[in-house]
């Protein structure tokens, strides 16, 4: 079971791996390294805000739950293989659509200035490194024998770790610059006060139109929930589990 998420994602990441993504984003290793650094933190902390809300919550736990589950090694064989352009679009709509297209952009442009990757780059980065982010969640979901509440609970007690890895500029701006630094957690309700509010106040429609570009770009088409829809009806929460499982399962088709 893995104590410290950001740490163990971002270790997992051989040189070859880091190698390969330096080559698909078009950019030294140097700089590829600080962006790793600071996206997979970025990454989980867009998670931990959105499951802070049960709206969040739900969404997420239905695409960890759905996702297949793989050891380590696997993710990152599979990362190595796959056709990272596609896998990049396919992991920015899902990070869009689960964290809010306010608080990527956000992210999106810390990195740039962090890392000094072109904010194309920065935009495939975090696409390339959203699922194995989701994998790892699968992994920890497994292990623990996680329910939805389980794994937002699991990202939201891992605040210290995610404010320590991000590196503090990023913090700042993402994070609303209160960060804990003795790694106890905080609560739900005290994790979304100091997270970013844009992606909050995103609209749902929206959101939904961006999980259906996702699945449109990995061939599958399906109907998208009603849009401005605001109540949160079984059949809906059913018709969304079903979406994301779809999303999931495009993942693992990409060569």
């Amino acid at each position: 079971m893995i104590t410290n998420l950001a740490a163990t994602i971002t270790q997992s990441l051989s040189q070859q791996t880091i190698e390969k993504i330096a080559a698909s984003l078009g950019s030294d290793r140097t700089a590829a390294e600080k962006g790793i650094s600071a996206a997979v933190p970025g990454i989980l902390a867009g998670l931990a805000n959105s499951a802070s809300t049960p709206r969040g919550a739900r969404r997420l736990g239905a695409v960890v739950s759905h996702i297949h589950g793989m050891p380590s090694n696997e993710i990152i064989m599979h990362l190595l293989g796959a056709d990272h352009r596609k896998l990049a679009k396919l992991g920015w709509a899902m990070l869009s659509t689960l964290a809010g297209a306010g608080f990527l952009q956000t992210l999106s442009s810390s990195i740039v200035e962090f890392s000094g990757l072109g904010p194309v780059a920065a935009k495939r980065l975090l696409g390339l490194l959203t699922p194995v982010v989701l994998e790892f969640l699968r992994q920890e979901q497994i292990a623990k024998g996680l329910d939805v509440k389980g794994i937002a609970h699991l990202l939201v007690s891992q605040h210290g770790s995610i404010s320590r890895a991000l590196p503090k500029e990023i913090a700042a701006r993402i994070l609303g610059g209160d960060m804990r630094t003795d790694g106890e957690p905080y609560t739900q309700d005290k994790f979304r006060s100091q997270a970013t509010r844009a992606a909050q106040h995103q609209p749902y429609g929206s959101r939904a139109l961006w999980l259906l570009a996702a699945l449109l770009l990995a061939g599958v088409a399906i109907y998208p929930p009603a849009v401005g829809e605001e109540r949160h009806t079984d059949q809906q929460v059913s018709r969304n589990m079903m979406i994301v499982a779809k999303t999931s399962q495009a993942l693992q088709t990409i060569p």
